[in-house]
């Protein structure tokens, strides 16, 4: 993110912005940004859409719009499910949930309103290319959202998260 690029340079004692914008975004506009394309970013590393969410949450940030669509990216929540351990994705949503100037209800209802919660609180073999062993019809509501998901005994024929 912007607000993570910067530099303290020992030898001139100043603060050093590689991207142009960290120190605004971090001091005035209080925005989550990413230097490059977010769809790109979330799908290189999809643990970071979590982290955007956690520094949102904690440091009272607004996400930019290019991070709410991307986060929004089926692409994104499958790259999250597949790529990202779940005992990754739990100590990140610990730290959404937890500890000082954690927010819970606003993590648990921005996760919602972004369509991850089917990636975070997914049920193993939910999505393709899982080797879980849930078999069967898979429904119900994950944080408001309607979660369809049914997995036959050679993996998942269909995910949907409306």
């Amino acid at each position: 993110f912007t607000i993570n690029s910067l530099f303290y340079n020992i030898r001139t004692g100043k603060v050093e912005d590689w991207t142009g914008r960290g120190l605004t975004d971090l001091m005035e506009t209080r925005l989550i940004v990413t230097p490059v394309d977010p769809h790109e970013t979330f799908h290189d590393d999809p643990l970071r859409v979590l982290r955007a969410i956690r520094f949102c949450v904690r440091l009272d940030f607004t996400l930019h719009n290019d991070i709410v669509q991307a986060a929004m990216s089926k692409r994104v929540h499958h790259s999250l499910h597949v790529k990202v351990s779940r005992e990754r994705v739990g100590k990140e949503l610990e730290g959404m949930l937890t500890g000082k100037h954690a927010r819970p209800g606003c993590a648990l209802d921005m996760l919602a309103e972004l369509h991850l919660a089917g990636s975070v609180f997914a049920f193993p073999g939910s999505f393709p290319g899982d080797t879980g062993h849930v078999f069967g019809p898979v429904t119900g509501q994950i944080l408001g959202v309607d979660y369809h998901g049914c997995c036959g005994k050679d993996g998942p024929e269909a995910v949907a998260l409306a």
